[in-house]
């Protein structure tokens, strides 16, 4: 043999020493069979297993060791299988082996093909069935019961291999991290995406510490489901060494503790909120164990008592603070009640609550500083589920408190009575469910009842009149059906024969949507009442004031005026003619003040009606135009008037009133501007018209606008000023526009102009009226004569003469025929003569017989000496809207208010000349 030839055959010796030694450690039999049925090897197992040398010269058949004809069987037909090549994969069976003390070994036996490929042998495991299969069992109940604890803890196990970087979960981890087994990589990236990041670092450093350190895992973090909600796990683990003493694994375990950190929470909170209730309530509350000893000792105790926190902890029992006298008193009064007791200090205080009767009574309290102070004390014994006394509860609360909250209650309850005796007031309330009535002392001297008496509110409702209690019910079912709230005034018959008048208002209170309470109040209002009456008396007595005061200044201004008319129409100079128009402006400026008054009058009176009538805005605004024309070309100031295109051309409103508003703001701009322009606009915003008039003038400080819209108010006060003005103007527009709907205001910035506007509430009518054609009016110029007017025979019945002169020139200017008459009795004769008149101009006030008592006399007359049908057209002072309705009451055809110019005369007249001419009088 070469060299070569012996190493080889060297080495191939060695690896047979070495697969021996091998399979001698492997605690599982095997064994190598060849084909006629020879053991021809048995590792060390194998023999334990059959108790038999294997290895020796002389073969032991495979055969001889199967203990029945059924496992010999078996193995023959496995066998020939095997080396007939026809086994395709490895086999277990089931087989019976002898042993040789005659007992029988079963075993399982598992051919595996892979081990001798060209069928010279088969190898055979063989493992003794017996401890397998117990050890099998012994594992899966293990497992079973493991499975059952872990599922019903919801503990998920996890082991994590350091060496592969792979940790392997059981289907309780799938659970608690909401994933699947499929989903799940068992990389350390898929846990830590899930771990809560301000956890995470903190738990890292904790692995590794068990890596690394040999520390048991104990933590807690949170995690992040799927679903978005958050969870929080406990960990427990530890660290497992290989043979080298190197971390090989970290076996651990997870389960869910966020039900738990629940519950520990709300606990935490129940408990801080019992000792905060504890500590907040205006209490002394102090707890003891059966012996006396403090348990609990709230803040109001420690308050109550005047002690800082150490001298509070140097508080052993109640007794410490209690009067030593208090409780020896209390000792004997028990002593009397119970003489077989023996009381100790702390049984005084609590041996009646022990027994189970309510232990309230009066204590001093010792406080720090030597003080006292009286306390209620109630008394609680605590008791266990078996009824023993476990402890006592000492609530006690200040008396000197309450002491002065019944003094501060009485002192409120005598201030009630007092304001009901001043204010004649007395408050009721009726319960709906329970049918009680209650009320204060004040209602009884009110109906004039007894105090201590029982009222109840029908008897009270039975006290007014039939048709005033129709009233009371009728509201106070309103209240309870509806919830509508009630305030009636009305007439009472007291029983000291005095009618008097009472205030009723109430409401009713509710209850998931049904009435369950009715509160109320009568109080006696007499005295307001008599006031009012006397206001109204004075208001009426202001009334005729105006009237008489209108009269007489408006005589004189109608003198004036139609004076400075017929003076003007004449033949003057220049210097004459500047002089009457400046007698003309100055009596136009009187009328304007008087005028304002009496409007400001009417508003306040409430007798100023706004009309509804058609108003053209063109016509309106160019009537506006030429009033103010001539003065604004005098003052060089630009006057501008803009109507914008969404304005309606025609809107129901009242033009007299449109344009004294417009009047007044213009009026204004002209006096307070003297260069620049002035700019009035018309424009619609949604369901209003707003007017508004720009100047380039003086401007208002900012601290005065809201001065401006008061009556009687001047910017400047000081005998000095350099305007003028009564402090009317703005206040009765501002009283227009609220009539008319609208509002005022203004924006203005001193030294550069101001903005006055105003609205009104916008109406437009379905069928508006065609425009009267605008044709300018100059006071100067008398009418002339009409082809188709008649020359009336006019009696004129005036018993002033400036106004006699005035109207004469006037009437005979107009070309009719004047006979005057100074009062009405004169009238009376001069209608009873032969000459027939055709229209009577009648002076309401005049002396004798004044104007109203003439026309009744003339329309009453059945003598046939008078014309109860002539026209008469009212001339008179009186501008009060009630003064035109006396007028025709009274049987006056027409009403014309003094001062009045010819054109005003001249339309009246003309339109009576058409009338006769139109019905054949002529």
């Amino acid at each position: 043999m070469t060299d070569s030839g012996s190493a080889h055959t060297e080495r191939l010796n060695n690896d047979a020493e070495r697969l021996k030694l091998v399979l001698s450690a492997v605690e599982t039999g095997i064994i190598e069979i060849t084909e006629n049925d020879d053991i021809v090897y048995g590792n060390t197992h194998a023999e334990s297993l059959i108790c038999r040398k294997l290895n020796t010269p002389i073969h032991i058949p495979f055969s001889s060791l199967l203990a029945d004809t059924e496992s010999q069987d078996l193995w023959v037909e496995v066998s020939s299988q095997y080396f007939q090549s026809t086994l395709t994969e490895s086999v277990k069976r089931k087989v019976n082996l002898n042993h040789p003390d005659g007992s029988v070994i079963p075993c399982e036996i598992n051919i595996r093909k892979e081990f001798n490929s060209n069928n010279t042998s088969v190898v055979l495991i063989i493992n003794e069935l017996d401890e397998l299969t117990r050890t099998r069992q012994r594992l899966e109940r293990l497992n079973k019961q493991f499975k059952i604890a872990s599922e019903s803890a919801h503990i998920g196990i996890w082991n994590h291999d350091f060496h592969l970087n792979y940790t392997e979960w059981d289907s309780q981890m799938f659970e608690l991290y909401g994933t699947t087994e499929e989903a799940y990589d068992g990389t350390t990236q898929f846990w830590e995406k899930r771990v809560h990041p301000d956890d995470l670092e903190r738990v890292r450093k904790e692995l590794s510490d068990c890596l690394y350190n040999n520390e048991k895992l104990n933590t807690q973090f949170r995690i992040h489901l799927p679903d978005g909600t958050q969870r929080t796990l406990k960990a427990y683990g530890y660290c497992q060494l290989d043979e080298f003493g190197q971390p090989d694994s970290v076996i651990g375990v997870n389960y869910d503790i966020t039900e738990q950190l629940s519950l520990a929470q709300r606990a935490e909170n129940e408990s801080r909120l019992k000792q905060a209730i504890l500590d907040g309530a205006n209490y002394s509350i102090i707890s003891t164990d059966a012996d006396g000893n403090i348990v609990t000792f709230n803040h109001g105790a420690q308050n109550l008592l005047g002690l800082s926190e150490r001298e509070h902890a140097q508080i052993k029992s109640p007794t410490d603070y209690h009067l030593s006298h208090e409780i020896e008193a209390r000792r004997k009064k028990l002593m009397l009640e119970y003489p077989e007791v023996a009381f100790s200090d702390f049984d005084v205080l609590t041996y009646k609550s022990a027994l189970g009767t309510p232990d309230e009574r009066e204590w001093t309290y010792v406080r720090t500083n030597g003080s006292t102070i009286s306390i209620m004390l109630s008394v609680t014994a605590l008791r266990d589920a078996e009824n023993t006394i476990t402890g006592f509860v000492f609530i006690g609360r200040s008396l000197d408190e309450v002491k002065k909250y019944e003094r501060e209650s009485k002192r409120i309850k005598k201030l009630l009575e007092t304001t009901e005796r001043i204010a004649q007031l007395g408050g009721w309330e009726y319960n709906i469910i329970d049918m009680t009535f209650h009320c204060s002392n004040g209602l009884h001297r009110i109906f004039g009842t007894q105090e201590n008496s029982q009222l109840s509110l029908s008897e009270i409702i039975e006290m007014f009149p039939p048709d005033v209690r129709r009233i009371i019910r009728q509201a106070v079912m309103r209240a309870i059906d509806q919830g509508v709230p009630w305030d009636l005034k009305l007439p009472y018959h007291h029983s000291e024969d005095a009618d008097i008048w009472l205030r009723s208002h109430g409401h009713a209170e509710f209850k998931d949507g049904r009435a369950i309470l009715l509160k109320g109040a009568f109080q006696d209002i007499s005295p307001m009442k008599r006031a009012e009456e006397k206001a109204k008396t004075a208001s009426l007595a202001k009334s005729e004031f105006l009237a008489n005061m209108s009269h007489e200044l408006r005589t004189p201004i109608n003198g004036i005026i139609g004076m400075t008319q017929l003076l003007m129409r004449s033949q003057l100079d220049e210097h004459q003619a500047h002089y009457a128009q400046l007698t003309k402006m100055s009596a136009d400026a009187l009328l304007t003040l008087v005028n304002d008054i009496l409007d400001f009058s009417k508003v306040e009176a409430g007798k100023l009606d706004i009309e509804k009538i058609d108003v053209h805005i063109t016509e309106l605004m160019a009537v506006i135009r030429e009033s103010f024309a001539f003065k604004a070309e005098e003052k060089n100031i630009e006057l501008n008037l803009t109507i914008d295109s969404s304005v309606p051309e025609v809107i129901t409103s009242d033009p007299t009133r449109l344009r004294q508003v417009l009047n007044n703001l213009l009026s204004n701009s002209l006096k307070f501007t003297e260069t620049g322009e002035i700019n009035v606009s018309v424009t619609r915003i949604d369901d209003t018209l707003m007017f508004s008039v720009e100047d380039s003038g003086i401007g208002i400080p900012a601290d005065k606008v809201d001065q401006l819209f008061d009556k009687f108010t001047q910017l400047d006060n000081s005998t000095t000023r350099q305007y003028g003005g009564s402090g009317l103007g703005l206040a009765i527009s501002k009283q227009l526009a609220q009539l008319m709907g609208g509002e005022i205001g203004v924006t203005s910035v001193k030294g550069k102009g101001s903005m006055f506007w105003f609205t009104i509430e916008l109406n437009v009518p379905a069928q508006p009226s065609p425009p009267i054609p605008f044709q300018p009016k100059d006071d100067n110029v008398i009418a002339a004569n009409d082809s188709a007017i008649k020359t009336l025979e006019i009696l004129l019945v005036e018993d002033n003469y400036i106004n006699q002169q005035v109207c004469i020139e006037f009437l005979v200017s107009l070309g009719h025929s004047v006979t005057l008459a100074s009062d009405g009795n004169q009238a009376l004769d001069r209608l009873r003569t032969a000459k027939t008149f055709d229209v009577i101009l009648m002076d309401c006030q005049m002396p004798v017989l004044d104007g109203y008592e003439t026309t009744r006399i003339i329309r009453r007359d059945n003598s046939g000496q008078l014309d109860p049908t002539i026209p008469i057209v009212a001339l008179t002072a009186n501008a009060m809207e009630d003064d035109k309705e006396k007028c025709i009451q009274s049987g006056m055809n027409y009403y014309l208010a003094k001062p009045f110019n010819i054109d005003e005369l001249s339309a009246i007249l003309n339109q009576l000349s058409q009338n006769q001419l139109a019905s054949g009088t002529v």
